[in-house]
């Protein structure tokens, strides 16, 4: 049983009786929608006339509505593969898109090295509508590809780098620099407000209780002295002059 529909839009997958359409599938701005004509698919998982894969097309279906990235008509696969002083990415695009695929943007991928520099991947056609392409890199860090609209990054070499393999807060670390310049570690959960900083003598304590030392070294030395007017004398003597003159002046004016 099939019910009678004509395709406004989107993409018809399927057709059934008189050719009319059976599966219909569309984007509608950020969102997808998918019609399917008839409520007897049920009988392909009975095995009428034949069955069908009923439970195989409901969950592709189904994921595709979901934005399943591996069920995407338009799809680009970055995999990277650890090898000896390097590594091999291995591409892979799929593009169903034929306005896309015709332009000028869709033939080659732009690769983007962690350094920021660029190169042009050339993808050869595979099977099944596929192309691709293989690369071998040796510089560890975060490498772009785009083909001007799919955007993907794949990580070469360890994800974490050695400062982030512990990151529990702890002292043990400091505490053998710290004894040996005399120092020592307060933590801020224990001191509340903040620890107070003094400026102390080399030879003193470097912590109390609820405050921390810095060291005064004293360590400089004097190289020049230069004593420089900010005006010139005969300047001043015409400043200070004027401004008796003005003084003088506005006490007459007072005066009378």
């Amino acid at each position: 049983r099939q019910v009678e529909v004509a395709a406004r839009s989107g993409h018809v997958l399927l057709n059934g009786a008189d050719n009319a359409p059976l599966l219909i599938l569309d984007r509608v701005e950020d969102g997808r929608i998918a019609q399917l004509s008839s409520d007897l698919i049920w009988l392909w998982d009975r095995g009428y006339d034949g069955g069908g894969p009923q439970a195989d097309l409901l969950r592709r279906l189904a994921h595709w509505l979901m934005k399943e990235p591996e069920l995407e008509e338009n799809a680009l696969e970055i995999i990277a593969e650890q090898e000896e002083g390097g590594a091999k990415i291995h591409i892979r695009r799929r593009m169903l898109d034929q306005a896309f695929v015709s332009s000028s943007l869709s033939q080659n991928l732009l690769m983007t090295r962690p350094d920021g520099t660029g190169q042009e991947i050339i993808l050869e056609t595979q099977d099944e509508g596929w192309t691709g392409a293989q690369i071998k890199v040796n510089r560890p860090g975060l490498y772009k590809f785009s083909d001007g609209r799919l955007n993907r990054a794949v990580l070469i070499g360890a994800a974490n780098s050695p400062e982030m393999d512990e990151i529990i807060t702890s002292e043990n670390k400091a505490r053998g620099p710290v004894r040996q310049s005399g120092g020592t570690v307060l933590w801020l959960e224990d001191h509340h407000p903040a620890p107070i900083i003094r400026h102390i003598p080399a030879n003193s304590s470097f912590s109390g209780y609820g405050w921390i030392g810095l060291r005064q070294n004293q360590d400089f030395t004097v190289s020049g002295l230069l004593i420089q007017n900010l005006i010139h004398d005969g300047l001043a003597l015409l400043f200070l002059a004027a401004l008796l003159l003005f003084g003088w002046w506005r006490e007459g004016q007072h005066s009378k």
